[in-house]
Parts: C-alpha cells; structure tokens; sequence
C-alpha cells in the first residue's frame, strides 16, 4: 500500500514534467537553442550570486556560506532517503514478481 502511495504521489509530482508542452522543442535547432539560452541564463545567475557574495562582508560572506551548506545538506539528505526508498521498493517489487512468476507457473 505505501508502495502504491508513494508510486502515485512521484507520477503526479512527475507528470507535468513529462507531459509539458509549453516548452517543448519541435525540431533540434529549437532544443539546441532552448538549451543554450537555459546555459546563458545559469551563468548569468550564477555570475550575479558571485557578485553578491563577493560584494559581502565577511559576517555576511559566512552567512551565506551556511545557508549554502545548509540547503546543500538538506538536498543530500532527500536524494538519499528518495534512493533508499526506491532501493526498497525495487527489492520488494522483485520478491513480489518472483511470487507472480511461482504462482503462474503453479497454474500451468
């Protein structure tokens, strides 16, 4: 039952991931550019963090240093209980598959 709960509260998180298509590339040159575009946007941000932290004080400097990590961290920790829980189900999944594979062959 948490299994299932689990698989349907990912598809639903995931679904419009997939299913967009606001964003969608038609051709390669659309995705290339889309591509592109998305790379100059994340240096730019990332041009402009540098310049706030730099620009800092050194209070301030550390400060954002430890929210930094701090979000880091807690990142870390989701990907790694999301791992787990996906290690857990796929060993339940494949016990539950050999107990299907058991029984239709018990049928014939």
């Amino acid at each position: 039952m948490r299994t299932r709960i689990i698989f349907i509260a990912l598809i639903s998180l995931a679904a419009p991931l997939f299913f967009s298509t606001a964003n969608a590339a038609a051709t390669l040159d659309e995705l290339l550019q889309q591509t592109r575009n998305s790379r100059e946007e994340e240096d730019q941000n990332a041009a402009l963090n540098a310049e706030k932290f730099n620009s800092a004080s050194e209070a301030d400097q550390a400060r954002m240093l430890r929210e930094a990590t701090a979000e880091r961290d807690a990142r870390a920790a989701v990907a790694k209980s999301r791992a787990d829980a996906y290690s857990e189900n796929e060993i339940q999944i494949n016990a539950l598959n050999a107990q299907l594979r058991q029984k239709a062959s018990e049928l014939g």
